[in-house]
Formats: C-alpha cells, structure tokens, sequence
C-alpha cells in the first residue's frame, strides 16, 4: 500500500515514515539532490538524458527501518545508443553521496545483455550476486517493482508484474 496526502498543490508521502511517491507532475521536488546526471521532468516521467556519465545519481532520503519488507515501484524505459544501455536502481543505500551509495543494493537491467543483475556494495564497492535472463525491449515502457525483506535479506525483482528473479543475501542490510 502506499499512503498519500494532498498538500494543496500535490500528492506526497511521509519519508519519514517510510513511505515515498513521486508522481513527476511538474519539476523535480526539492525532496530530490540531483548528484550527477541531467536530470528533466518529461511528459510526467523523470528522464536523465546524459549517455556519457556511466553513473549518474538523483536521490532522495527514505527512512527503511519502521518495517519488515519495502515495495519500490516505478515505471520506466530504457533507450539511447551504443550496445550497454541500462538502467538501475539503488537501495537501502547509507550514503547516496558517494559514488557507489556506501552500502546499499541496487538492480541493473540491460537491454542489451538481455539480463537483470542483483549487486551488493559494501563500503562502496559493488560486487555482482546473481543474474536473471530478462527480455527489454529499447524504448519500451515497462512497469518495475522490487520486494525486499530487511529481517531476511530477499529480493524479488518482477517486470510487468513478471517475476523476473531473485536473490537472498545471507548476510543482509537492516536498515
């Protein structure tokens, strides 16, 4: 579930309470420190338009630590050129400044290689757990969600409501 309030001017979640929406409406909330990237509003979606930057980062705080599991759900579309386009998605990061984010995970898809990679960083080195075969096609809107239990350390990615893969870190982050 995700739990929403209309301020007046749009809808918000409490990040404090662990809950975080976005829906794009018009320019980037202040809630967000664009890192690295160029980072747009376009047609509702947040785009980044930077194909030379291999590591770009806009970023948000959320408090993780006031349940079990975490729901993260977006839709987005993968295009551009060259023959590694990819995107990816960090969290239960420790510190979103750094170029790796600390500690955290994140989950690359690669239109490309045709996979779904699950990564660990661990003091800021990132090192590949497993893969899953996945079929992205360039341009295509896709709806994503990873599931993550931080009381056992498993994660499901699903594409389209697909599960695609998952992975269970035996020595997992709590918060």
């Amino acid at each position: 579930y995700q739990v929403l309030e209309y301020t007046g001017t749009e809808w918000r979640a409490n990040n404090s309470r662990g809950f975080f929406s976005d829906n794009f409406d018009v320019a980037i909330h202040p809630d967000w420190t664009n890192q690295v990237g160029t980072w747009t509003i376009n047609g509702g979606y947040l785009q980044q338009s930077d194909q030379t930057n291999a590591n770009t980062n806009i970023w948000a705080p959320l408090t993780q630590n006031l349940s079990n599991r975490y729901l993260y759900n977006w839709q987005g579309k993968i295009n551009g050129s060259g023959t590694n386009r990819r995107a990816g998605f960090h969290f239960f990061c420790d510190d979103a400044t750094q170029t790796n984010r600390g500690n955290s995970y994140f989950v690359w898809f690669r239109v490309d290689q045709s996979v779904c990679e699950f990564y660990k960083v661990v003091n800021n080195t990132f090192t590949l757990m497993s893969s899953a075969p996945m079929t992205i096609v360039a341009n295509q809107w896709y709806d994503y969600k990873i599931l993550y239990d931080r009381t056992t350390g498993k994660m499901d990615v699903y594409q389209n409501n697909i599960m695609i893969g998952t992975w269970t870190d035996p020595s997992f982050l709590t918060t």
